[in-house]
């Protein structure tokens, strides 16, 4: 396994979305800055809210784009350049309705499973050869629900 040295918390801006689940990737990546001591601020260049962290001796970088979910890849993209920061060195956390609330699966490289998020991200960077943290936040039932949920 590659040394992960940028962690993206995926997510959507603006108070209206802040409390629902899927915002977990941002919820993800806020616990890890605060329990290193970091604070994320404005990256205008990387379309993102950023936060540099030092854990075990190594700096971690954690942006969180600004973006809506569904465009993440830009913000994303621009951070692995700016950092210089191979793919395989990325860990994207996002929310998964398939998988029950809490239960979490950590893996390496493939598809997007339908996550809009990782959809973007590849097509932005060109492959899915980075390590992925989906957590899941279930599913409200209703196709309609999943929006608010």
């Amino acid at each position: 396994m590659s040394v992960i040295r940028l962690i993206v918390g995926l997510g959507n801006p603006g108070s209206e979305y802040e409390a629902t689940r899927h915002n977990v990737g941002f919820r993800f990546a806020d616990r890890i800055a605060e329990a290193a001591g970091g604070r994320f601020a404005a990256d205008a260049k990387l379309q993102s809210l950023s936060s540099q962290v030092t854990l075990a001796s190594s700096r971690l970088l954690l942006p969180k784009p600004a973006t809506f979910m569904n465009r993440s890849g830009s913000a994303v993209a621009a951070a692995l350049r700016y950092w210089k920061i191979a793919e395989q060195e990325m860990l994207v956390c996002h929310d998964d309705l398939d998988l029950p609330a809490g239960v979490v699966r950590l893996k390496f490289e493939g598809g997007h499973g339908g996550q809009n998020g990782l959809r973007d991200i590849m097509a932005h960077i060109g492959n899915g050869a980075f390590h992925r943290l989906r957590i899941g936040i279930g599913h409200p039932g209703q196709r309609d629900l999943v929006t608010p949920w």
